[in-house]
């Protein structure tokens, strides 16, 4: 996906499927973190100067999945910050 806004960066799962979900942010030192990211989710790590770090997480739950939300890949990301203690933030979309 292209996108050049000065300033701004987009992030998304990289695969062989098209993302269905993104997070655009700006001037931020962050990454994502592809062990916690897939089509439907986007999962990025924001690193402070002066407190730390967080988790973003941009999800897109369809309604027409097999699975009821939470998937399996919010499951994981949802027990490894509760296991370690980390601050997270999601934000979602569910498609009628």
């Amino acid at each position: 996906m292209g996108l050049n806004i000065p300033g701004y960066n987009l992030y998304s799962a990289r695969g062989k499927e098209i993302s269905r979900t993104c997070f655009l942010g700006r001037n931020m030192n962050a990454c994502v973190l592809p062990g916690f990211s897939c089509r439907d989710i986007v999962a990025i790590l924001i690193m402070y100067i002066e407190e730390g770090a967080e988790f973003v997480c941009s999800a897109y739950l369809p309604f027409d999945s097999e699975d009821p939300p939470p998937s399996r890949e919010m499951e994981k990301l949802l027990r490894y910050c509760e296991n370690e203690n980390l601050r997270l933030i999601v934000r979602s979309q569910c498609t009628p």
